[in-house]
């Protein structure tokens, strides 16, 4: 089974540090897996140390370089499954409250 993660690889929040401990524990030769790191490319102080025009067009920036990862992942291939497990790609949004 061929299966794509989209998780966040890096920093130290709840849903990195399940992705560590997946990717570590997980895989094995029935599963081919391919991962997208959908961290975010800075770590900001709270979330909140840069202005919301900045942070929105990151936000933005970002999501656009994960649908061209993925893209570039579908033209090689299929995939059975995409697993997506984040809580922050989406959150430039947050702010809108």
């Amino acid at each position: 089974m061929r299966i794509i993660g989209l998780f966040p690889l890096t920093g130290n929040g709840g849903i990195a540090t399940w992705a560590k401990k997946f990717v570590e524990t997980f895989p094995d030769e029935e599963h081919e897996f391919t991962f997208v790191n959908v961290s975010p490319p800075t770590q900001r102080n709270g979330g909140f140390s840069e202005s919301f025009p900045v942070r929105a067009v990151t936000g933005v920036l970002e999501l656009f370089r994960i649908q061209r990862e993925l893209r570039k992942l579908f033209r090689k291939g299929t995939f059975d499954v995409l697993h997506i497990t984040t809580s922050g790609s989406l959150g430039t949004l947050r702010d809108l409250r």
